[in-house]
């Protein structure tokens, strides 16, 4: 099975198309999805559909997600920041 990450803070209107992009994958192509973000906020998403808890769906918590300022830095500066969704999963 594929495992792919997600940032799930990434949207506008984060995570809720994540995370409903996750169960849609998980569920119709075989994947495993990682979502990564505010554990609280995702788990509290994630809890709206019933079906999420019987699919290969985790969290991983990041207290922080990268803004479009911070994409300035270095990648030195953004791999120093491992509180940042994208850097964790990575």
């Amino acid at each position: 099975m594929l495992t792919i990450a997600v940032d799930a803070m990434g949207g506008d209107n984060a995570p809720k198309a994540e995370v409903e992009g996750a169960i849609r994958a998980a569920s119709e192509l075989d994947l495993r999805v990682i979502l990564v973000g505010q554990e609280d906020v995702v788990r509290q998403e994630l809890a709206k559909h019933a079906r999420a808890h019987s699919l290969p769906i985790e969290i991983r918590h990041a207290a922080e997600a990268i803004t479009t300022s911070a994409l300035i830095l270095s990648f030195e500066k953004i791999r120093s920041r491992p509180v940042w969704t994208l850097v964790a999963a990575i």
